[in-house]
């Protein structure tokens, strides 16, 4: 944007509305890599449990 006319920048930045949302509940999905191919799955299950991640290790093998 270092290349706009000011006037353009001043206009946008006036144009900037802040807004707070409360969050009221948070839900999240495991991806645990199934649509990939078996070796790759086994391959970041075996990773993941020498890394110290034993229980995201078993949770990938499980998921298969």
């Amino acid at each position: 944007m270092g290349d706009s006319p000011a006037e353009y920048i001043d206009g946008m930045l006036r144009a900037i509305v802040g807004i707070e949302i409360e969050i009221k509940r948070i839900e999240g999905t495991a991806k645990l890599s199934q649509n990939r191919e078996t070796r790759d799955r086994q391959n970041a299950a075996d990773t993941l449990s020498a890394r110290g991640h034993e229980a995201l290790g078993r949770s990938t093998r499980e998921s298969q």
